[in-house]
C-alpha cells in the first residue's frame, strides 16, 4: 500500500524550519512498516533553496484551494512564527486539513501581519484575543492600547507579556493533528485542539557539522561564552552584558561573544551603547552574519554558551540542541521547554531577567572544571535523544496508527461543506467538536482577512456581558483605559438584550462620528437609540466633535453648517461648554427636519445642559462664607479652576468672547459669588449662567457693580451648597482688542478681568 505525503513547508536555509525539513525529509525511506512511501515537497521557490532527492513543487504552482491538493492521503504542514516564510503554507492550509508541526509556541507575531494587512487597526486582532485567549487576555490587549491611533501603545506581540498568550489555537485548529517538540508546546495546545497530538524531541542532526573540534573545557586562558542565533531582545544579551559589567571578575577572566543574524539592528545598536558605557570592548565582542563554518568553529572555540529566552516563543530550540552535543556547559532560564531539561544538564538561572542571577550562574562557569565537563556529556546524552531518522519513525508510525481519522479529516477541505457524518460516519464526538472548531477557525480567518471579524455576531455572543465592555471600549471603539468610557459602556449594555445589535450601533456612530460621510446621515436617524442618555454618555466620554456630529445626524440627518464666528468649538477648552453650545445648536435647528421624537430631543438636550460631575476630574476645597481667594496666588488652584479665559496662567486672566467657565465649591450658607475685576472697555457687557449637576439655571440673578466686579445671587437648592463644584459660565458681549483701537498690535480680545473671587 502506498501512503502520498505532501510535505508543505519553507526549504530554504534562511529559516530554521526548512534546515530542519531538508534534514528530517533526508530520513524519510522509500518503505515503511511494510508500505510504500510517496513524498512531495511542497514549498516557496526562494533564495537558499535546499536540493532534494524527493519530488519538488513550488507552492507558487498551485492556488491554495486547488484540487491539487486533494491526491494526497495526508499532508504535513510546518508552521511556524513568521508570515514571510509561513504565509503561503497557511493560505493552502485554510482549505485543507492536515497534521501540523508546530515549530513555535507563540504565534501572535503571525497573527498581528494578518490583521494589519486586513485594514482593522489591529481592532481585529482585539477580536482574536477575545475568542481564543485566557480570561485575562483582554485585559492584557486593551492596557496595550493598539488600537490607538494617538497617545501611548505598543505591541503585545513584541512584549515581554506575549509569553502569556500564544494564540497558536485558531492555526491549529484547522489542523487534523499536531505535532510539538516540547511538554511545554503540548500543554498548551492538547487543551485547544480535538484531536491525536504527539510530542517529539527535536533533532539533534540536523546540522550534522555543529559537534565538530569539539574541544576539553578551560582549554584557553579566558573563558569564551558565545550565544549565537537572531541578535533580538528575547535574547536578554543586554542583561547578560550587564551581569558581566557587575562583576570585576568575570571583566577580567571572560570573553563573550555575541553571534548570529543582526536583523534586529535597533537592538544590535543598544547592546554597542552598552558595551561603550561600561567599558566591556576588552571582554565582549560581536561576530555577527557569520557562515555556518566560521560559526563551527566559534563553537568549538567556547568554553561554554549562554542561551536565556524570556519570554519564551519558541516550541523547543535547534540553537539549544546545537550546543548541547558540543558536551560543554549551557546557561539557560528554568522557563518554558527549557525547563524540561534535567537540572543536572545545564546552569539554570534562577530568575529570568535578573541580572544579579545571571551573573551568579556565570560565575559557576569558573569552579569545578570536573564536575563542568560531566555536566557537558549529560546534556549531550539529553539532546542526542532524538535524531532525524528517529523522528521520522515516530512521525510515520503516528500516521499509520491514525490513518483513518487523518484521512476523513483530510476530506474536509473547503471546497466542501463540512459534514460529520461524511467524516466517516464514526461515533466519535471529537470529529463533531472538531468540524466545529474548524469551520469557526476558517470563518475567522476569512473575515480577519476582510478586516471585518471584531463584529462577528457569534463573537459578541460568545463574549458575554462581562467582557463586552473591555471589547467594545477596545475593539469598537478603539479606546484605551478611560475610566468615564468603561462607566458609560457598562451602564448602556448593562439591560441590553441584544449584545451584537447595541455593539454594531456604537460602531455605526463611532465610524459616523469620526469620518462625518453625509451619504451615512441618512441611514443614522433610523439605527440611534436616541432616548438612551448612556448612549450619549459614551460619545461624550469619547469626543466633543463626535457627540455633536452624531446628535445632528441622528436626530435631523444631515450635519449641522460650519460655524464661522469666532465661537468656535474646537476653541473651547470646557466640555460642558461645548455641549451647552451643541444643545443650543440642536433647539436652533428646524423642527420639520427633526427625525426623531421631539420628547427624546428636549431629554438630550436638557442632559447637555446638566454639568456632568466627571467632566473636569478636580479636587476643590470649599470657600467659607467671607472668604476671597485672589487669582494668580499660591491657593488659587486650590479653590478655583478656570477655563477658557486669556492668561490663566498669568495673576489676572481676562475674558473674550469665547465662553468662560470659574468652578468653585461655596462653603454650606453661602447666598452669593462675587467675582472682583473689572470690565476692560466701555463696551463690553457680560452674562452669567450657573450650572449644577442638575443643571443650568438661566434664573440666577447676577449684575454688575459700579466697579465692573459681578455678583451672582445662588439660587436656594440644595445644590448649591451641596460641597460639588459649581460651574459659573461666562459669556462676554462687545470684545474689542487693543489693535481695533490703534492702541497696540495685541490681538487678543478684551471682557472681564478677574482679580478675585468671594464666597458671601
Amino acid at each position: 500500500m502506498k501512503l502520498r505525503i505532501g510535505w508543505v513547508t519553507p526549504f530554504n536555509n534562511r529559516t530554521g524550519v526548512g534546515t530542519f525539513s531538508k534534514a528530517v525529509t533526508d530520513a524519510i525511506p522509500a518503505k515503511h512498516a511494510g508500505g510504500q512511501i510517496d513524498l512531495t515537497i511542497i514549498a516557496p521557490v526562494v533564495e537558499g533553496l535546499y536540493p532534494t532527492h524527493h519530488r519538488f513543487v513550488d507552492i507558487a504552482s498551485a492556488t491554495p484551494d486547488s484540487k491539487f491538493y486533494s491526491m494526497f492521503d495526508v499532508l504535513i504542514y510546518n508552521i511556524g512564527n513568521n508570515e514571510e516564510h509561513h504565509k503561503a503554507l497557511f493560505d493552502v492550509l485554510q482549505n485543507y486539513p492536515g497534521i501540523i508541526i508546530c515549530h513555535d509556541y507563540v504565534y501572535q507575531h503571525f497573527l498581528a501581519k494578518i490583521v494589519h494587512d486586513g485594514s482593522s487597526a489591529f481592532a481585529d486582532l482585539v477580536a482574536l484575543f477575545a475568542r481564543y485567549g485566557e480570561p485575562e487576555s483582554m485585559r492584557r490587549i486593551r492596557q496595550s492600547n493598539i488600537t490607538q491611533t494617538k497617545g501611548l501603545h505598543y505591541a503585545i506581540w513584541d512584549s515581554d507579556l506575549c509569553g502569556l498568550d500564544p494564540m497558536g489555537a485558531p492555526l491549529f485548529q484547522l489542523g487534523s493533528a499536531l505535532i510539538v517538540h516540547s511538554a511545554y508546546a503540548e500543554a498548551y495546545a492538547s487543551p485547544r485542539f480535538d484531536g491525536p497530538v504527539l510530542q517529539l524531541g527535536m533533532p539533534w542532526d540536523q546540522r550534522p557539522t555543529a559537534a565538530r573540534y569539539v574541544e576539553p573545557v578551560g582549554a584557553q586562558s579566558r573563558q569564551t561564552l558565545v550565544s549565537f542565533g537572531h541578535v533580538q531582545s528575547t535574547k536578554c544579551i543586554d542583561d547578560i552584558l550587564l551581569a558581566i559589567a557587575s562583576k570585576q571578575v568575570l571583566r577580567d577572566e571572560i570573553t563573550y561573544v555575541v553571534a548570529g543574524f543582526s536583523g534586529a539592528t535597533t537592538y544590535v545598536d543598544h547592546l554597542k551603547n552598552i558595551v561603550r558605557e561600561h567599558n566591556l570592548e576588552r571582554c565582549v565582542r560581536f561576530a555577527l552574519d557569520l557562515s555556518q563554518d566560521e560559526l563551527e568553529i566559534l563553537c568549538a572555540q567556547a568554553d561554554a554558551f549562554i542561551n536565556l529566552r524570556f519570554p519564551n516563543t519558541e516550541g523547543s530550540s535547534v540553537s539549544l540542541i546545537e550546543q548541547l552535543i558540543t558536551a560543554k556547559p549551557v546557561i539557560v532560564f528554568n522557563t518554558g521547554c527549557y525547563a524540561e531539561i534535567p537540572h543536572d544538564a545545564v546552569i539554570k538561572v534562577s530568575t529570568p531577567r535578573n541580572v544579579d542571577a545571571i551573573a551568579d550562574a556565570i560565575l559557576r562557569l569558573r569552579h569545578d572544571r570536573t564536575g563542568l565537563a560531566a555536566m557537558g556529556e549529560r546534556g549531550r546524552s539529553y539532546a542526542m535523544r532524538s535524531s532525524c531518522r528517529s523522528y521520522v519513525g515516530e512521525l510515520l508510525d503516528f500516521i499509520i496508527r491514525h490513518e483513518a481519522l487523518l484521512r476523513r479529516r483530510g476530506n474536509a477541505h473547503a471546497t466542501c461543506l463540512i459534514d460529520v457524518e461524511c467524516l466517516g460516519g464514526v461515533e466519535d464526538e471529537a470529529d463533531e467538536r472538531w468540524a466545529e472548531a474548524l469551520s469557526t477557525a476558517r470563518t475567522t480567518f476569512d473575515l480577519l482577512n476582510q478586516g471585518r471579524f471584531a463584529l462577528d455576531p457569534t463573537l459578541i455572543a460568545d463574549i458575554g456581558p462581562n467582557r463586552i465592555v473591555d471589547y467594545a471600549q477596545s475593539a469598537i471603539l478603539r479606546q484605551g483605559m478611560n475610566m468615564r468610557l468603561t462607566q458609560a459602556l457598562q451602564d448602556y449594555f448593562r439591560d441590553q438584550p441584544d449584545l451584537y445589535r447595541a455593539s454594531k450601533v456604537l460602531q455605526a456612530a463611532y465610524e459616523f462620528g469620526t469620518q462625518q460621510n453625509l451619504e451615512d446621515a441618512e441611514y443614522l436617524p433610523d439605527i440611534i437609540p436616541h432616548g438612551d442618555l448612556n448612549f450619549w454618555r459614551i460619545l461624550a466620554a469619547l469626543d466633543g466633535d463626535m457627540l455633536a456630529s452624531v446628535a445632528h445626524g441622528s436626530f435631523f440627518g444631515s450635519l449641522p453648517a460650519p460655524t464661522t464666528d469666532s465661537t468656535a468649538l474646537q476653541n473651547l477648552d470646557d466640555s460642558f461648554i461645548r455641549r451647552l453650545r451643541l444643545s443650543e445648536a440642536l433647539e436652533a435647528r428646524r423642527s420639520e427636519d427633526l427625525r426623531a421624537s421631539p420628547e427624546d430631543l428636549i431629554s438630550v438636550i436638557r442632559w447637555l445642559r446638566r454639568r456632568d460631575l466627571s467632566d473636569n476630574r478636580m479636587v476643590l476645597q470649599p470657600v467659607r462664607v467671607g472668604q476671597t481667594i485672589s487669582t494668580g496666588s499660591p491657593e488659587h488652584q486650590q479653590f478655583v479652576r478656570v477655563f477658557g479665559f486669556f492668561g490663566t496662567s498669568k495673576e489676572h486672566p481676562w475674558s473674550g468672547p469665547e465662553p468662560g467657565s470659574i468652578y468653585v465649591v461655596p462653603a454650606p450658607g453661602a447666598r452669593k459669588v462675587i467675582l472682583f475685576g473689572e470690565l476692560l472697555h466701555s463696551g463690553v457687557s457680560i452674562k452669567v449662567s450657573l450650572a449644577t449637576e442638575k443643571g443650568l439655571d438661566y434664573t440666577s440673578r447676577n449684575y454688575c457693580r459700579d466697579n465692573g466686579s459681578i455678583e451672582i445671587d445662588l439660587p436656594d437648592i440644595p445644590a448649591a451648597t451641596s460641597g460639588l463644584p459649581l460651574c459659573l459660565i461666562l459669556e462676554s458681549q462687545g470684545c474689542r482688542s487693543p489693535a481695533s483701537f490703534g492702541n497696540s498690535s495685541d490681538p487678543r480680545p478684551l471682557g472681564f478681568l478677574m482679580r478675585q473671587v468671594a464666597i458671601q
